[in-house]
Formats: C-alpha cells, sequence, structure tokens
C-alpha cells in the first residue's frame, strides 16, 4: 500500500498541516481526496490514506488494488499478445492460451515482495471460448482475488486483575 509511504520531491505541504485538522482531513478522505502530509515541519513527506475518487468498495478506492489489478491486466494482455495475428482460433490454440494464462497466474502469485507481497493471491482462468459473434475472437474470463492493503489494526486490551 502507499498509505503513510514517504514520498520523494517533496520538501513540505504546509496547506495539510497548517490549514486543516484532522476532522477536516477525514472529510476530504471520505470524499476521495488523496492527501498528502507531514508530521511536522522537516519531516517526510507521506500519503495519509491511499485513497481514489470511486469510494464505492475497498477494490476501487484503494490505489494499490486498482494499481495491482492494472499491472496484471497489461502483464496477461503482454502474455497474449503473441497468439494474436499469427494463429487460428482453434481448440489447440484456445488451450494454448489456457495454459499460458494458468502459468502466468502460478508466477504472480510466487512473485513475493518485501513488504508487499505477491500481487495475486490466487487466480482461475473461468472460460476461454472462441466469440459467438467474431469467429476471429477468443473470450477469456478470470477470478482474480488480490491482496488488500492494511489500513487499520483493531487492537483489543484488557486488564486483568489478581
Amino acid at each position: 500500500g502507499f498509505t503513510n509511504l514517504a514520498m520523494a520531491g517533496f520538501d513540505s505541504v504546509p496547506r495539510t498541516t497548517r490549514y486543516f485538522n484532522r476532522e477536516q482531513l477525514n472529510i476530504m478522505a471520505n470524499a476521495g481526496v488523496y492527501i498528502v502530509t507531514q508530521k511536522s515541519a522537516g519531516s517526510a513527506v507521506f500519503a495519509r490514506h491511499q485513497l481514489s475518487t470511486d469510494r464505492t468498495s475497498i477494490y476501487t478506492q484503494e490505489l494499490s488494488i486498482t494499481k495491482n489489478f492494472d499491472f496484471l491486466s497489461f502483464y496477461f494482455q503482454e502474455l497474449l499478445d503473441s497468439f494474436i495475428g499469427v494463429n487460428n482460433v482453434t481448440d489447440d490454440t484456445i488451450n494454448r492460451i489456457r495454459n499460458v494464462l494458468d502459468d502466468g497466474i502460478d508466477f504472480q502469485t510466487s512473485q513475493v515482495l518485501p513488504r508487499i507481497g505477491a500481487p495475486l493471491i490466487a487466480g482461475t482462468v473461468v472460460s476461454v471460448v472462441q466469440n459467438a459473434g467474431a469467429c476471429d475472437t477468443i473470450d477469456i474470463e478470470m477470478e482474480l482475488q488480490l491482496p488488500c492493503p492494511l489500513n487499520f489494526i483493531n487492537l483489543r486490551l484488557r486488564v486483568v486483575t489478581t
């Protein structure tokens, strides 16, 4: 995730530290404003919360999820580019495409990066079929399980008397 991640290129962000209080920043964040702030003058500038303007779900509001999804869409499209223009739509081509996608899922679920983990938790190729209306097109449906950023920790403490 990008929340609390220090950013290069900024020296200070006085508007978020001087002009807005916590409640006002919360209101802006709830509206989908990506806020850049710092703890004190001279300290590192960081993202307060990695939000997008689409706040309909955790999967659309968290930039790490949407960026991860974009990355995976480009990755899988690149895997398939070599098939276009040099293959006919046959059962063999469809099977090879399915195998390439399965291998791509395996590769992405095994790519564990420090602090981040794998970009893909799990994936399934649901279908690879010839398009019913365009014989030169293959339709693919995949289901992907993406990791969620850790935004909150609920800590419960209990005092035990003796």
